[in-house]
């Protein structure tokens, strides 16, 4: 029987497949998903978090990945035991999820995106994969327009555009009220 590698070691690998990815020194076909993973350095003991993450990487366009791998973007995995997926934007070393959850931002960083899982039965593996292809929407949406605020409906269409329907056509989530100012900035980009 096949044993299931631990997270640390296929995190390992990842880093690996990463540095030896920009060296040139590469073994066989050239794997982008592997890739992002190494690049973005993960520190979690969650075999789940992991696995939702590679196939919702795996899911996405390489138009998608290539939009995601910037300076910009740093990416964390959380160890509280809490459930907390979500890009926040734009990234300032003073805002309390820095000082909360003690990460240390590098100066190139203008979108966080924290991932974490609590590990229990209830947040399953489909809401979490909903929740990071979700916010995946939120960081593509402010890469490519930072001065725009970005609703919930503009994170569905970006993520959608990168080939994440499967996950974002099962999200839910509660819309503003009309009268929010998400209704109003809608309204009036549509009349511009």
């Amino acid at each position: 029987m096949k044993q299931e590698k631990s997270v640390a070691d296929r995190l390992r690998e990842f880093r690996e497949y990463s540095v030896a990815a920009r060296s040139g020194r590469l073994s066989g076909s050239y794997d982008p998903v592997a890739d992002e993973i190494g690049r973005w350095d993960l520190h979690t003991k969650s075999q789940r978090l992991l696995g939702c993450v590679e196939r919702v990487l795996h899911a996405m366009t390489i138009q998608g990945l290539y939009a995601i791998r910037t300076p910009k973007l740093q990416v964390e995995a959380v160890s509280r035991r809490v459930s907390c997926t979500w890009a926040y934007f734009p990234m300032h070393k003073v805002r309390s999820v820095v000082r909360n959850y003690g990460i240390r931002l590098r100066p190139s960083t203008r979108v966080l995106l924290i991932l974490g899982d609590d590990g229990s039965e209830r947040s399953a593996e489909n809401e979490l994969r909903k929740l990071i292809a979700h916010h995946l929407g939120h960081v593509l949406c402010y890469l490519e327009k930072p001065s725009w605020i970005h609703a919930c409906p503009d994170a569905d269409r970006a993520a959608k555009r990168c080939g994440l329907k499967k996950f974002i056509d099962a999200f839910h989530y509660e819309p503003f009220p009309e009268a929010s100012i998400t209704a109003k900035l809608e309204r009036r980009r549509v009349s511009e």
